[in-house]
């Protein structure tokens, strides 16, 4: 039999189960029936199956014999399968259910289940002036089951709504279990209850394995086996342990409810206003509670182990969660780092650039004024036609000396000024924050 990490790899993490859905397929030709026959005389069971055509249900349901011409031979079970698949479809027409369900007396649990998404509960309905029938619900997002309890029969009858998967799942367990426990009322909820239960094994190894290949590449985790480290960037490694948290707390949910459904079983084999009169019937059902109850008990302990598991894989996604988010603030250091030194390679460069074009400005500042003399001092106005120097060309120097001296004496004066301006924006800036600093202080 398939293995619930085996059949999710098959059908797809895109189709894994959703909450149940009633919508009915009024197509359908037919129902799926699965029958244990008790044989009253050698105390022996079989089970088997059963396609019982739309026609004949009501005939199927009138007939408390499986064997009209042998009334030691009586159905211990009646399971109506309901396959549910993903497109929320339920393959049973609404007046069989209807018919159905007034037969085993599951009207209130139908009601019921119909509202709620995690829940177990017993119902009682009369069935006449003084008699009375109990039903049975265990409902979760992945199955719903009702069922009644005939005790004058020690016979469970009821409807198992889930995909087909799990249909197979509770039919392969219903081939191993105790033929006593069939007589007692809590016998489909131990058989629920082992369907989820089975479920956990699957997320947590899922967890596990997504976890490994984290710890592998951060180097944080005392992993037993090695591991190939995972290849992703360490913030999709990150967002991938988020999902396994995820995962995990609805575990933790399912994992609640299973325990709370374990407690309801208990409780329920406590309670003997289900035991049969008869001797007969009484002592299957005295038989039945006790392997109901030592499975109970199995049931706690496993789920105690499942639930230390369950803590110590939150633990060790925690654990990578921190280690991840320091490895990516480390690596975003490193890059800030990177960016810094490039940006004061480059302030250097555009230094540079400026005392060089402060030294061309310099030079050509100095050269300006001498420039500009000589240029009036070329015009016509002047007689310089004289040959060798003229007497007058001190002239030029008394002219250019000074006005050279003058002109780098108001640019040196001038980027001063600015200095002091920048300087004076600067502080007046500086004490404008800290005063809004102060107002919200004391605000």
């Amino acid at each position: 039999m398939e293995s619930w990490s085996q059949y999710y790899e098959k059908i797809g993490a895109s189709q894994l189960p959703v909450d149940i859905k009633y919508e009915y397929d009024e197509e359908a030709p037919e129902i799926l029936v699965r029958e244990v026959l008790c044989d009253q005389q050698s105390n022996s069971y079989e089970a088997k199956s059963r396609i019982i055509a739309g026609t004949d249900i009501g005939v199927w349901l009138q007939n408390e014999n499986q064997d009209k011409n042998d009334n030691r031979i009586i159905p211990a079970l009646q399971l109506v399968w309901v396959n549910w698949c993903n497109n929320s479809l339920m393959h049973i027409r609404k007046d069989w259910e209807e018919q159905i369900l007034n037969s085993f007396n599951l009207t209130a649990a139908k009601h019921y289940a119909g509202v709620t998404r995690y829940s177990f509960a017993r119902f009682e309905e009369r069935t006449g002036s003084s008699d009375s029938t109990k039903s049975y619900l265990v409902r979760s997002p992945l199955l719903c089951l009702i069922w009644s309890y005939d005790k004058s029969l020690g016979r469970n009858r009821g409807i198992f709504v889930a995909d087909p998967w799990l249909r197979h799942q509770m039919s392969h367990l219903l081939e191993c279990v105790n033929g006593s426990t069939l007589h007692h009322p809590m016998f489909l909820a131990e058989v629920a209850s082992m369907v989820l239960n089975s479920h956990h094994d699957f997320w947590l190894s899922a967890a596990e394995r997504d976890i490994r290949p984290a710890e592998a590449r951060t180097g944080f985790g005392g992993a037993m086996r090695k591991h190939p480290p995972a290849q992703k960037a360490l913030s999709e490694l990150s967002a991938q342990m988020s999902g396994v948290k995820v995962n995990l707390a609805a575990s933790d949910v399912g994992l609640a409810f299973n325990k709370r459904l374990n407690r309801f079983i208990w409780e329920n084999l406590q309670d003997y206003s289900n035991a049969p009169d008869g001797s007969p019937q009484l002592a299957a059902f005295d038989a039945g509670k006790k392997a109901l109850m030592a499975s109970c008990e199995a049931t706690k302990d496993r789920l105690d182990c499942v639930h230390d598991r369950l803590d110590e894989y939150v633990k060790r996604a925690d654990n990578q969660l921190t280690a991840l988010f320091h490895l990516i603030t480390q690596e975003d250091t490193k890059a800030s780092l990177a960016i810094a030194q490039e940006s004061k390679a480059l302030a250097e460069a555009a230094k540079r650039d400026s005392d060089s074009m402060k030294s061309l400005s310099l030079v050509s500042m100095i050269f300006l004024p001498s420039t500009a003399v000589a240029s009036i001092f070329a015009m016509p106005f002047f007689d310089w036609d004289r040959n060798g120097v003229n007497d007058n060309f001190w002239i030029y120097w008394v002219t250019v000396i000074p006005l050279t001296i003058l002109t780098l004496l108001i640019w040196q004066l001038w980027i001063r000024r600015q200095n002091l301006i920048r300087k004076a924006e600067y502080l007046k800036g500086s004490e404008g924050g800290d005063l809004e600093k102060d107002d919200k202080i004391s605000a």
